[in-house]
């Protein structure tokens, strides 16, 4: 088959391929919230179906592995009113649109913890779902000074250093906030090879 004739056959399955999607149109937002944008948009099937696609955005989130100079994780405990009880997390909360992520994510640990990180660098990065639609960052912060925030008023949070090693276990059972930050860590101690291999070795003998 000559050069010209398979550039031809694959500009053919290329429009098939576009002919069997479905088009969705401009979406609309059909309600603002303070954190919370829901938006629509009209889709049209290959068939002629009309189908209303629906999905919500949010303002980005930040988290932060804090490591202490005692090779500590600073967790946060921290009730809940939506869930009725006090849940594990790592400092973290919303970027603000005035705010660059990096940023955030230094505030977030002032307000939470109480300290500024000398050092602070993007970890990973990740996006939710196709119908919740944000992007959350995790940095790696280390090398403190005091250099605290005022907390928001409803907050009650209590810092607890915690051994990477039972961080790294909590992840696994998920007993740490959601399944980014749970993840996060996971990845944070295979990569730095300091607790991981330790830990599932021991479990395994």
């Amino acid at each position: 088959m000559g050069i010209n004739k398979r550039k031809s056959v694959k500009k053919m399955k290329n429009k098939n391929i576009e002919n069997n999607r479905i088009k969705i149109g401009k979406p609309k937002d059909v309600f603002n919230g303070r954190i919370f944008t829901i938006k629509q948009a009209k889709g049209i099937h290959p068939g002629g179906t009309v189908e209303t696609f629906e999905y919500c955005e949010r303002q980005p989130t930040v988290m932060i592995i804090a490591i202490d100079k005692n090779d500590k994780v600073l967790l946060i405990r921290e009730y809940r009113e939506k869930h009725k009880k006090t849940m594990w997390r790592l400092p973290g909360g919303g970027v603000d649109k005035e705010l660059a992520p990096k940023k955030a994510a230094q505030r977030e640990l002032r307000e939470e913890t109480g300290y500024r990180a000398k050092k602070l660098k993007l970890f990973t990065t990740s996006y939710c779902s196709q119908t919740l639609m944000y992007k959350s960052y995790l940095y790696l912060a280390s090398d403190f000074i005091k250099d605290p925030l005022p907390k928001d008023e409803f907050e009650e949070i209590k810092v607890v250093p915690t051994s990477l090693s039972k961080v790294y276990k909590m992840a696994l059972n998920g007993t740490i906030g959601s399944e980014f930050i749970n993840l996060g860590i996971i990845q944070f101690c295979h990569k730095t090879k300091k607790v991981a291999e330790k830990i599932v070795l021991k479990e395994l003998i």
